[in-house]
């Protein structure tokens, strides 16, 4: 029985979906409401598990905002999710070293919904800022406004 369910996970090995990388990895597990299935597949070394169930990174943050939140907004939080993926080994990196040069500590949020008390304007935000006991010495954020949802600040 043991060699059964091995040849069974086997069988479900994809190429990993990361750039450049040439492993085998299993599918992500999501299925949206119209149950299709996300396509991408990840090793090991890339994969998000989010209760015990294997799933791309995009899709790992949408469940760790909370299915709740993001009822009618999916393709806004993903497609924010998505962008911060992309872009946080640029923003990372650089505030990482001056965390260090400053003995400041990099904190990285969720993606959430928030309110923009200047516009007054509900949007989706992620943000990453280094902090120290004085308050928060770097922010950066990217977000999409509700009133624009094709629009990324």
């Amino acid at each position: 029985m043991f060699g059964r369910r091995s040849n069974d996970i086997r069988s479900q090995l994809k190429p990993c979906s990361a750039i450049g990388c040439g492993g085998l990895g299993m599918p992500c597990a999501h299925v949206d409401m119209r149950n299709r299935g996300c396509e991408t597949a990840w090793c090991l070394r890339h994969l998000k598990t989010t209760k015990a169930r294997p799933l791309c990174k995009v899709h790992a943050e949408m469940e760790a905002v909370g299915a709740e939140q993001i009822e009618g907004d999916a393709a806004v939080a993903s497609t924010l999710a998505w962008m911060a993926w992309a872009a946080a080994d640029d923003v990372i990196a650089p505030l990482n070293i001056l965390c260090t040069r400053r003995g400041e500590e990099l904190i990285a949020e969720p993606v959430r919904r928030v309110f923009h008390a200047v516009t007054r304007v509900r949007a989706w935000e992620k943000q990453w800022k280094t902090v120290s006991p004085v308050g928060i010495g770097i922010r950066v954020a990217l977000w999409i406004d509700e009133r624009n949802p094709s629009e990324v600040h």
